[in-house]
């Protein structure tokens, strides 16, 4: 187990001692007092939240998107056409059913079931409004095996596109995550160079 540790620890120190550490060196006109290697770690922070959010859309479009997309299908826009999960074939999707509890999911802003007690949201074209003593703070008790769900006809475009799987699969995901560790590398490694010429500039322009 040491062996392991020490194996995984001398591979940390490699990518640290080669891609975090920076070396800002001198400037003419002001001082880097910041540690290289702790700005990079601030850099890296913010990219790997941006490869999370990339996990949490892909997520959203692909898994919690079955169940909008399956509604939309068979246009079950009222309750009179409301669908069950196990008409939409999501009756053992645990996960689905967790996030239609709370109203301030991105699936239950668009999501509606029979019987529901709800005020109706207005939809302005770019984002759903909600009624900020209402929704954001209640969670439905529902029937999973008897629940119907339909999504009202003025949500129906919204949650198209916010739900669409184009675009968001595995592909999709790896390019993202990609993209994010090629720019925190790109980023970390050029930081010195961009200081010195922020340093030519003031010099020239004083």
């Amino acid at each position: 187990m040491a062996e392991l540790y020490n194996f995984f620890g001398d591979i940390f120190d490699y990518i640290r001692e080669t891609y975090l550490e920076v070396d800002f060196g001198s400037y003419k006109n002001f001082t880097v007092t910041t540690q290289g290697v702790t700005l990079s770690q601030i850099i890296i922070g913010i990219l790997f939240g941006c490869m999370l959010a990339s996990f949490a859309v892909v997520y959203q479009r692909t898994y919690l998107g079955r169940m909008v997309r399956g509604l939309l299908a068979n246009k079950a826009h009222d309750e009179a056409s409301a669908m069950t999960l196990a008409d939409l074939g999501l009756a053992h999707s645990g996960l689905i059913k967790y996030t239609l509890r709370s109203r301030s999911t991105p699936l239950r802003k668009v999501v509606r079931f029979v019987g529901e007690e709800r005020e109706e949201e207005a939809y302005d074209g770019t984002r759903v409004s909600r009624n900020a003593k209402n929704a954001p703070q209640m969670t439905d008790i529902i029937d999973y095996e008897n629940a119907r769900f339909y999504i009202p006809e003025h949500l129906a475009a919204h949650a198209s596109v916010r739900f669409d799987k184009r675009g968001s699969g595995a592909r999709a995901l790896i390019i993202s995550a990609l993209a994010c560790i090629v720019a925190a590398v790109v980023l970390i490694r050029f930081l010195p160079v961009l200081l010195h010429w922020a340093d030519d500039l003031i010099t020239l322009m004083s």
